[in-house]
């Protein structure tokens, strides 16, 4: 083979190479160009997945802390409300009442509106013994006394019996204007039989001097369940009638008279430990 000829060959042999080395080149080129594509698809699909998913949870989310209630409406126990106003979340706290006789509760409830979401309310309950720092007091430590109590009396075929007395900061929750103030509370076991008065007078007083002046209670009335007020069921028994007299602070003794004609008078005496004791005269 001469020299011509064979720089032809090589020629040839070089152009196929070259040839080849470009058609590979576009076809990778057009295979990654493929690829991608078909990857974003279903990297969109899966993205759209995953969105719903968390979009799903944060609307079962949002409707299960859309409202919570610290506290489970626990009047005895200050809790607190947390609830979503307008994409905020709020917390808002049970409170007292001006006077402290009575608590604002603090709940969640599903709205009227039908769709299942939780909302705030609030709802007023007076107590017993007094507000303090957002919730009811569970107790005023009043002393309380065994059968045979120290002072029983009738009135009206009515049975009245002393079972317990407290002589601190004390208030009449049917009198909630008054709020808390230094006093005593009396509370009474009250009986009724087939003879007695359908409503009850309530003739407690308090005895100020030795001229015998005589103090209202700051109760107004004995009030009955279920009715509310002082009508009573015959034959039947009923607890812890409250009656509240106003003190000066400072004092530790309280002279009472039942009044009416059962008229019995004894002395209630705030004891060095807190508690009290009841002396009839």
């Amino acid at each position: 083979m001469d020299k011509d000829t064979e720089k032809l060959v090589l020629g040839a042999i070089l152009i196929a190479i070259i040839f080849i080395l470009i058609c590979f080149v576009f076809m990778t080129l057009n295979k990654k160009e493929e690829v991608p594509e078909q990857n974003t698809e279903a990297v969109s699909d899966n993205q759209q997945i995953e969105n719903q998913q968390v979009n799903d949870e944060q609307e079962v989310a949002q409707q299960n802390l859309s409202c919570f209630d610290s506290d489970g409406n626990d009047i005895y126990n200050k809790g607190f409300v947390r609830y979503i106003d307008h994409g905020q979340e709020v917390t808002i706290y049970d409170e007292c009442n001006g006077t402290s006789t009575g608590v604002t509760e603090k709940y969640c409830y599903e709205s009227s509106a039908g769709n299942g979401d939780m909302v705030m309310g609030a709802m007023y309950y007076a107590c017993d013994n007094g507000c303090l720092s957002g919730a009811c007091r569970q107790s005023d430590n009043r002393t309380t006394f065994p059968y045979p109590y120290p002072v029983s009396w009738q009135e009206d075929g009515v049975e009245f019996s002393l079972t317990s007395a407290y002589i601190g900061q004390v208030f009449d929750r049917y009198n909630e204007t008054k709020g808390i103030f230094y006093g005593l509370a009396l509370y009474l076991k009250v009986k009724t039989f087939d003879y007695s008065s359908s409503c009850p007078e309530l003739k407690l007083r308090r005895l100020t001097n030795e001229e015998g002046d005589l103090v209202l209670p700051v109760t107004k009335q004995y009030r009955f369940e279920p009715t509310g007020g002082c009508g009573v069921y015959k034959n039947s028994t009923y607890y812890d009638q409250k009656v509240v007299f106003e003190g000066l602070k400072g004092e530790k003794i309280f002279t009472i008279t039942t009044g009416g004609y059962s008229d019995v008078f004894f002395e209630v005496r705030l004891l060095s430990n807190g508690k009290v004791s009841v002396t009839k005269l």
